[in-house]
Parts: C-alpha cells; sequence; structure tokens
C-alpha cells in the first residue's frame, strides 16, 4: 500500500488499474496492489495483533453509542490538530480518527480511554537518549535519557526491530511495540526486559533500531519521535573485558 499525490487538476482517483486499485481516504488517496503473494500464503495472528483487534473493536463500539454532541468535539478537535503524511504534506484527520489513535496511544501506556474530546495539549519530552550494551560478563542492553526530565505525565511508548543487517542506515516497518515507560522509573532503562518478551533473544552482532514516542497520558496526543539504533557486541563468556558499544544516530 502507499500514499499517492497527484498535481492539479486531479484530485481524487477512484477505481483500478492493472493489478493497483485507487481510493480515496478522508484525507489521502492510497494506492493498493491486488497481486497476492502466493495463494497458501496464510497469516495467523499474533497475541498482540489479537488484542490490538480487540481494543479497536471496543473503540469502534463506543464511538457509535457516544452522544452526538460528543463525535462534534472530536471532529471539531481533528480540525485543529494537523498532521503530515509521508510525502510531507499537511492533512487533517477525522474526528473519529483522532478518537482511535489517542486511545490506542492511552491504552500502549496502561491509561483509561477518554470519550470526551480533550483539549489540545503539547507533550513535555527529552529530546534524545543514547544506546549502550554488553556481552561479556553479565550481558546488557540499557537505554539512557538526560536526568531532570520527571515528568509526571508523559509516558514513553518503545519499540523496537528483529536483528537487522550491520549495513542498514534506517528501519521502515520492521518495528514492533514492546511496552512503555516514564522518566520517574530513572536511567538507564533496562531494554532486555522490553526486548525478549516480543522477539525472545537478543540478537548479538546485529543492528536494532529503537523507537520512542512519547505520549501525554492524560490526553493521548503525542509528541516527536526519537530514533537510534545499535549494533549488539559479539555474546562471550569473559567478565574481563567489556566489548566495544557501538551506537548511531540517523
Amino acid at each position: 500500500m502507499a500514499l499517492v499525490s497527484f498535481l492539479a487538476p486531479i484530485s481524487r482517483f477512484v477505481g483500478s488499474i492493472g493489478q493497483t486499485t485507487f481510493s480515496n481516504t478522508y484525507s489521502n488517496i492510497i494506492a493498493k496492489s491486488k497481486i497476492r503473494k502466493g495463494i497458501n500464503n496464510i497469516s495467523v495472528a499474533s497475541e498482540s495483533q489479537k488484542a490490538n483487534y480487540s481494543t479497536f473493536a471496543a473503540l469502534s463500539s463506543s464511538w457509535e453509542t457516544m452522544l452526538d454532541a460528543q463525535r462534534t468535539a472530536w471532529n471539531n478537535l481533528a480540525k485543529s490538530y494537523p498532521k503530515v503524511n509521508k510525502l510531507y504534506k499537511t492533512y487533517y484527520s477525522s474526528g473519529f480518527n483522532l478518537f482511535m489513535e489517542l486511545n490506542t496511544n492511552l491504552n500502549n501506556c496502561a491509561q483509561a480511554y477518554i470519550y470526551d474530546a480533550p483539549a489540545l495539549t503539547s507533550v513535555a519530552q527529552f529530546n534524545g537518549f543514547e544506546l549502550t550494551a554488553s556481552g561479556s560478563g553479565t550481558p546488557y542492553f540499557n537505554l539512557s535519557f538526560p536526568q531532570g526530565h520527571d515528568d509526571d505525565h508523559t509516558s514513553y511508548l518503545v519499540y523496537m526491530s528483529s536483528g537487522q543487517s550491520t549495513g542498514l542506515s534506517y528501519c521502515k516497518d520492521a518495528y514492533r511495540f514492546c511496552g512503555f515507560f516514564i522518566a520517574a522509573d530513572g536511567s538507564p532503562i533496562d531494554l532486555i526486559s522490553f526486548y525478549t518478551p516480543v522477539f525472545l533473544s537478543l540478537p548479538w552482532l546485529k543492528k536494532i533500531f529503537v523507537k520512542l514516542l512519547p505520549i501525554n497520558f492524560y490526553t493521548g496526543f503525542s509528541g516527536t519521535i526519537l530514533k537510534k539504533s545499535i549494533i549488539l557486541p559479539a555474546l562471550t563468556p569473559s567478565t574481563n573485558n567489556q566489548a566495544q558499544l557501538f551506537s548511531f544516530n540517523f
């Protein structure tokens, strides 16, 4: 699936050309291929995907039972909350999509759903973090952030990739949600406890991409995404020599 941008005078496109189908959403034109990658390619939902489906269903049902005034308030809020798509174009989502987005963020940081549209709020956050890891002695994989950011209403959603080639400079679609923390938890954060429940084991000598999404856990609004990557060192039994650490900004 891809976003499509047309030059004037074309503003809408519906239908199919060959194996590509075009459709219009609230604010974007989407192109989706109809080619299947294999007749026997059956996708089985993971437990996290099943949980996401359940959350989506519950929120969709809640939207349908809300008062008209509540839905109108969400629609008005959406009109005042500009966003930027992958084509770097500004757009505005629908009230329903914003309701789903903010409540999904709140659910991911273990906060209760909100049904009344909140005030448009900024998100207090730190501006960077560092990744360190060692495979010798007692292995560790930590995330450190600047002190003095013990904000009482910001959660950081943690997304990480599986082990990637060390030559990759960016990560697009391989991120998986691994949990959340707050600054008051203290620095450093033990990322092994986030990583292994999702990916089972650390991919030593591979690159891991880490993404943080700051969330105001009263309103669900998100801040600026922070990204970093690290090449995990070799796993060795030595307790005397710490493996060299590699950390990259991108």
